[in-house]
């Protein structure tokens, strides 16, 4: 079996569906700093330890706000970074790439990513704390993106499959850099 993995990256409530399917929210609590990155690449090594592929959010440019881009940027630095040491290929993808694959439309809002993540997922994803989750629908998203990049085809969970053309053209938006093979085609 092929496994992959999906990765919101947040400093406050990052989203994760691991290599065995369990959706999920890692909590930092009141850590900071570095004492914060190195707890949040912990606990998000079990679940992408012997992937073949892992999609990992890239940062949002247009966001409005400033406050914590340069922690953020550590993060997402320091989980590609671990993730390339352990060999494991990831992709990074735009925000603005995952909301055209999951819902057809670049700039969907949360609300619209989370409906579209409830109807694929076929039951209602809620998280442990307020907006949590959001972090999981993206999580969700992340992970079909890189089943999508590994296997060629969406898959659905009734078993049926079906290529559709604006996930693959979401995917060329895309840093395909260290995936390896798994540049969809």
């Amino acid at each position: 079996m092929k496994l992959v993995a999906g990765l919101d990256l947040s400093l406050s409530s990052t989203g994760v569906l691991g290599a065995q399917g369990h959706l999920r929210v890692i909590r930092q609590g009141s850590r900071r700093g570095h004492d914060r990155l190195d707890y949040i690449v912990r606990e998000i090594l079990p679940d992408v330890l012997g992937c073949v592929l892992v999609a990992v959010e890239g940062p949002s440019y247009g966001s409005a706000s400033l406050g914590g881009h340069e922690e953020l940027s550590w993060l997402r630095g320091t989980v590609q970074r671990e993730l390339w040491l352990r060999g494991i290929p990831f992709v990074v993808v735009s925000p603005a790439s995952l909301k055209m694959f999951a819902t057809g439309n670049g700039r969907a809002s949360k609300d619209e990513m989370h409906a579209a993540a409830e109807a694929w997922h076929g039951a209602p994803i809620e998280g442990p704390v307020k907006n949590s989750k959001y972090d999981m629908a993206d999580a969700l998203w992340l992970a079909r993106l890189a089943l999508f990049a590994v296997v060629g085809h969406r898959v659905n969970p009734l078993g049926s499959t079906r290529v559709h053309g604006r996930e693959l053209e979401a995917t060329r938006g895309c840093d395909w850099m260290y995936a390896g093979d798994f540049k969809p085609a």
